[in-house]
């Protein structure tokens, strides 16, 4: 699954990826967790699935895509009334146990309540995905 996720990312970013950048370890993680999330047994359960009891729901995008999303709010985030609560990242794939996106920011990687999709011209772009910082270690 990692190699298909990684070929996948390749083919569109244009470029090949290299195993110390850190994209590629959310990339394991996240065809990890895919796996266990949606592969259906001869049970036809997925592992997930029969450890929750209900089958995952949670949107999926292609791994690495550029997106706006609405971040978690902690207490000391106070905004301004006019600033703009959309911010831009790389999905990551889902957080482990809650209904959650991880989102890859210049800043660090930030949980996500709310993923819009970018326009297909916007959604693929070298430098935000080398531009990241955080693991999911």
């Amino acid at each position: 699954m990692a190699k298909v996720l990684k070929l996948q990312l390749e083919s569109n970013l244009g470029r090949s990826l290299h195993m110390k950048e850190p994209i590629m370890h959310w990339l394991v993680r996240w065809s990890a967790m895919a796996l266990s999330r949606f592969q259906v047994g001869k049970d036809r359960k997925t592992a997930y699935q029969r450890q929750t009891g209900r089958p995952c729901r949670s949107d999926v995008l292609p791994f690495g895509e550029r997106v706006w999303f609405r971040r978690l709010k902690a207490d000391s985030d106070k905004k301004a009334p006019m600033d703009t609560r959309w911010s831009e990242g790389v999905w990551l794939g889902h957080n482990r146990g809650r209904n959650e996106s991880l989102v890859g920011t210049p800043q660090g990687v930030m949980r996500a309540w709310a993923i819009r999709r970018r326009v297909p011209e916007e959604r693929w772009r070298d430098h935000h995905i080398s531009n990241r910082k955080g693991s999911p270690h």
